[in-house]
């Protein structure tokens, strides 16, 4: 006998358990009626129906599966189930289960079960196995049941207190203090542009020209109360502008090792009266200084244009598309001619030019004789 065999005749139980419940009902309905009719005012009677009702919904509850188990496990009459399990007087669902377990019918459908050749000898074995698997099941399902209760209460409690906070009085808006910002002083700057003329000789640097305000009219309206630090820096910037001469210690000016010995240029010439202040400054203390030192290599100034003036060649004009006048053509020959007579030439360079001259066609220098017209003469 298999386990699936032993459920199916467990299910054929199940019908006979739905008949003895209707017979217990029967039967309890009419003790009911019975004690009503006794002593109808009695405390006792009242009490023992109310019991015997309670006991009427709670065997309607129960499943029939737990039923048929029950009776399989406890054979006998309901005395003898009741002396064996001893349950106590309030436990209404214990004496619902033995009362419907030992109804007649039932415990004769068991009994021709457990006697049947087929199951005698096994049916004890099923009956544990089948059990053990029904009680898992129970409770997988009542710990299902509880998870279900916890989820419910959580969102039960959720809602208790989005209600309780919606009927909350809303915190009253304190208005804040609109603080005064604190303006900081602003500080009357000059802004100096102070040129200064450097003597390298005697290391001293004067100033050159007034020393430049911007925005005095603006400065003047808004006057603030400067800080005295700001008043030793201003003093500091105006020492520049106002003093005569500056003694200069800086190394980029003067070398420890390296003196410069070209004076600057302090009076203008004849021909400089077109030249103004700012290109009579940069000519006296960049350009003069520059063109009268020597380079260390002879790379540059009067010294190389000198010295390699032999090796420059000869400037050639680019020939144009368009036909030029005869005029600015003679007038181009001879400026290359004048340049080629003052430089020197390279031997390479000669020899070219030598070359070329002997293959360029000269022009014819014969002269035209004219005679008188006459009848029998010609030209």
């Amino acid at each position: 006998m298999s386990l699936s065999s032993f459920n199916n005749k467990v299910i054929e139980l199940e019908k006979a358990v739905k008949r003895s419940k209707v017979r217990i009902i029967r039967k309890l309905t009419r003790q009911i009626e019975h004690e009503r009719k006794k002593t109808p005012d009695d405390e006792r009677t009242i009490k023992k129906v109310k019991r015997i009702i309670d006991e009427i919904h709670q065997i309607r509850k129960l499943p029939n599966k737990d039923v048929v188990l029950f009776a399989m496990q406890n054979e006998g009459t309901i005395a003898e189930v009741l002396q064996k399990c001893k349950p106590s007087g309030d436990d209404i669902n214990q004496l619902a289960l033995i009362r419907l377990a030992t109804e007649k019918s039932l415990q004769s459908d068991v009994v021709s079960l457990k006697n049947h050749e087929d199951y005698a000898k096994s049916w004890q074995p099923l009956f544990i196995m089948y059990q053990s698997r029904h009680e898992k099941r129970i409770a997988w399902k009542e710990k299902s049941q509880d998870f279900e209760k916890i989820e419910q209460a959580l969102v039960d409690q959720q809602k208790e207190l989005d209600t309780i906070e919606q009927n909350l009085p809303k915190p009253l808006k304190i208005k804040k203090k609109k603080t005064e910002k604190i303006k900081k002083p602003r500080v009357a700057r000059s802004k100096q542009a102070v040129v200064c003329v450097l003597d390298l000789a005697n290391k001293t640097a004067k100033p050159f020209g007034k020393p430049i305000r911007e925005d005095e009219g603006e400065e003047e309206e808004k006057v603030v109360d400067v800080p005295e630090k700001m008043d030793t820096e201003q003093k500091s910037l105006t020492a520049l502008a106002s003093e005569t001469s500056v003694v200069i210690n800086d190394p980029f000016f003067i070398n420890s090792q390296h003196q410069i010995t070209y004076q600057k240029r302090t009076s203008r010439n004849e021909n400089d009266n077109n030249v103004d202040d700012k290109r009579f400054i940069e000519q006296s203390y960049f350009i003069d200084a520059l063109s009268s030192s020597s380079n260390r290599r002879d790379g540059g100034g009067d010294l190389a244009r000198k010295k390699w003036t032999h090796l420059t060649p000869p400037v050639r004009s680019r020939p144009s598309n368009n036909s030029s006048m005869p005029n600015n053509r003679k007038s181009n020959d001879s400026t290359n001619n004048q340049k080629s007579d003052n430089t020197s030439l390279h031997p390479s360079w000669e020899a070219s030019k030598n070359a070329k001259s002997q293959y360029r066609i000269q022009k014819s220098q014969a002269t035209k004789i004219v005679f008188n017209n006459s009848d029998d003469e010609y030209t």
